[in-house]
């Protein structure tokens, strides 16, 4: 869409990169929640590893 507006002269250069940077940066922002996620995960998984499996007596 964005390609097309800029060849119909519609917008000019800067705002198709402006735009298209905002895209690339929303989607790296949801990469880097999605991976922090999946550390978190891992270290609480690590962290409680066999807790489940011993009980106090």
């Amino acid at each position: 869409m964005l390609k097309r507006l800029h060849k119909l002269k519609k917008i000019d250069s800067i705002t198709k990169i402006n735009a298209e940077y905002e895209l690339l940066e929303r989607t790296l922002n949801i990469e880097t929640r999605d991976i922090d996620a999946a550390f978190e995960s891992a270290s609480l998984n690590i962290l409680h590893r066999g807790t489940n499996e011993c009980s106090p007596h």
